[in-house]
């Protein structure tokens, strides 16, 4: 992806949580464009200076990776359950951070010493508990 492709995602996102966030009118995002068609899982994390204000996504998709971040970042913005008693405010929309991270499909490894730093993520699941390891997170 370039960064052209990279900036329209990232513009988005934002158009997405400024509508989640004022009530504004969102639109259904769309493109011509392969790599942001493409039906891959995305995370989007919303953060204020160091501090986290929000951060979902999905690991798969079925609808183009521009749809899924402009529904994450909506989504992100307002229905991270760790910030339901301190919400984004209006206030803040000019001082967020956004972060997209587009994913690979999953891959089972029977080797987790082969997952490199900062490049892999990580998705673990044990019966009905799960968790991940964004990237960047590890680093």
């Amino acid at each position: 992806m370039d960064e052209r492709q990279r900036q329209i995602l990232l513009r988005t996102a934002k158009a997405a949580i400024v509508a989640a966030i004022t009530g504004g009118k969102s639109v259904r995002p769309s493109s011509e464009e392969p790599e942001l068609n493409a039906e891959c899982g995305c995370f989007v994390t919303i953060k204020k200076g160091a501090q986290l204000r929000g951060c979902l996504g999905q690991f798969e998709s079925r609808q183009p990776l521009i749809s899924l971040i402009s529904e994450m970042a909506a989504s992100s913005a307002t229905q991270d359950p760790r910030f339901m008693d301190n919400p984004i405010a209006a206030d803040e929309l000019d001082d967020l951070d956004i972060e997209i991270s587009a994913l690979s499909p999953l891959k089972r490894t029977n080797d987790p010493l082969s997952l490199r730093l900062g490049v892999d993520g990580i998705y673990i699941r044990k019966g009905h508990a799960n968790g991940c390891l964004l990237p960047q997170v590890a680093t």
